[in-house]
């Protein structure tokens, strides 16, 4: 007795020393959480709230990358680094004269249609870096390539918001853009440069606003953006091949995107599906759920499998659940959303 009274007492001294930790532990993280909330809120502007500032600091941004890629842009005034080939290759589109250039076309063409809006006549012949434009309508080309590469400030500032939605970062981004030298110089240039960049800047703020709105999927936004993103993602492989790359970024984001949906165990996997199809199709399921419970709805005549691998339900109270619940809604897919399903499959639907 003497030493199981010792061992119980041992015990509640190990239970008391657990839940003192345990206390410890939550009152540590009690005072994280507060002390990160009171991070947050010393600088309330900078999280997004006033809409003001966004669109104040938006439109300096803006103002800046304008200015500073359209400033004298007319200088010099000659044939600079590789504008001794696009140039040449717009005159080409534009007097319609075959030739064979290693990149895509778009580029080119849409060199060839900035010349061709401006008055360009396609009579200059670029041979040399250095040779004086003169009288040449040179500056429609000049200002297409430019106002395409001044889109990167905008649209790094839009790609990391979306990403955080924080000010300060969001601003970062376009300021780090605005300031970079290299992308300066490339954007004032009768060049593929700017044109490439515009297409892949746009493919990322595409993919990224897309991501955005992952929880209404199939929606007109969703829709829109989506197909936004395709368009530009198809824009960067047809200036060089190089754009490859913004394709293979959008495949892995949406690789990521399917794995998050799809391979989550710790999900409920809901199939609906017609008793009415044969039985090798109301069996395939077994083939990549594990031990699914499966509930004949008689009213509806269909086959309603749900997966939960920690608690798996009561298979009598959900079929109770699921026939009261018909009285009010006419498809299995409300009966799923009901039970706070957001992920299932409807391979056939009979009323």
């Amino acid at each position: 007795m003497a030493k199981g009274k010792k061992v119980t007492e041992d015990e509640k001294i190990v239970t008391s020393e657990k839940e003192s930790t345990s206390e410890d532990e939550e009152s540590t993280l009690e005072d994280k959480s507060v002390d990160r909330k009171e991070n947050i809120d010393a600088f309330p502007e900078f999280r997004g709230n006033d809409l003001r500032l966004w669109w104040y600091i938006f439109g300096i941004l803006v103002s800046l990358a304008i200015a500073t890629r359209f400033y004298q842009l007319s200088q010099p005034d000659h044939v600079c680094w590789d504008e001794t080939h696009f140039g040449k290759f717009a005159g080409y589109y534009i007097n319609r004269t075959f030739f064979f250039d290693v990149h895509p076309p778009l580029g080119k063409m849409l060199i060839g249609l900035y010349g061709y809006l401006s008055g360009y006549d396609a009579t200059f012949p670029f041979e040399k870096p250095g040779d004086r434009y003169n009288d040449t309508h040179y500056m429609g080309m000049r200002v297409g390539c430019t106002a395409m590469g001044a889109f990167l400030v905008p649209f790094s500032y839009l790609t990391v918001w979306e990403m955080t939605h924080s000010l300060p970062a969001a601003t970062l981004a376009g300021v780090l853009i605005l300031l970079d030298h290299g992308l300066l110089t490339l954007n004032r240039y009768i060049l593929l440069d700017p044109i490439l960049l515009f297409f892949i800047s746009a493919t990322v703020y595409g993919m990224v606003k897309t991501h955005s709105f992952r929880d209404r999927p199939f929606s007109l936004s969703w829709f829109c953006w989506m197909s936004f993103t395709g368009i530009m993602m198809t824009g960067a492989l047809s200036v060089k091949f190089v754009g490859l790359f913004a394709v293979v970024l959008v495949g892995l984001h949406a690789i990521t995107d399917l794995w998050d949906i799809l391979g989550d165990l710790s999900k409920p996997v809901v199939v609906l599906v017609s008793t009415k199809l044969p039985h090798e199709i109301l069996e395939m399921t077994s083939k990549f759920m594990t031990d699914p419970i499966r509930i004949l709805v008689k009213r509806m005549s269909q086959v309603y499998k749900r997966k939960c691998p920690h608690s798996p339900p009561d298979r009598e109270n959900i079929k109770k659940a699921v026939e009261a619940y018909i009285k009010k809604k006419t498809t299995l897919r409300g009966i799923a959303e009901n039970f706070g399903i957001r992920k299932s499959t409807l391979l056939d639907y009979v009323k």
